[in-house]
């Protein structure tokens, strides 16, 4: 499993990437309101990958855009690693929206 901080669990590690999207999303619209669940890839060299967003709200315009601008800014992860060797890992985080 990746961590997005060292020494941290996978369930810390969720956490810590929560409060770093929080502390820097600009909500795109005041339409965003609800939770989104965005998934994405930890690949090889730690490197965010493959943002999408698997469930959403709708009447959001803009909201990939800002959420893909805040996770692939962020700082580079542990890579998973399995066999000795780095793998890709596909995560899911949910973000809560509120006005």
């Amino acid at each position: 499993m990746p961590q997005f901080k060292p020494n941290l669990t996978p369930q810390e590690s969720l956490s810590a990437l929560s409060k770093y999207v929080s502390d820097r999303i600009r909500i795109p619209s005041p339409s965003c309101e609800g939770k989104v669940f965005v998934e994405f890839i930890v690949d090889i060299d730690g490197k965010i990958d493959d943002v999408k967003i698997a469930r959403g709200i709708d009447n959001c315009p803009g909201l990939l855009d800002e959420i893909e601008r805040v996770l692939y800014s962020s700082p580079a992860w542990i890579p998973g690693s399995q066999g000795g060797k780095n793998v890709k890992v596909k995560l899911t985080l949910p973000i809560d929206f509120e006005p």
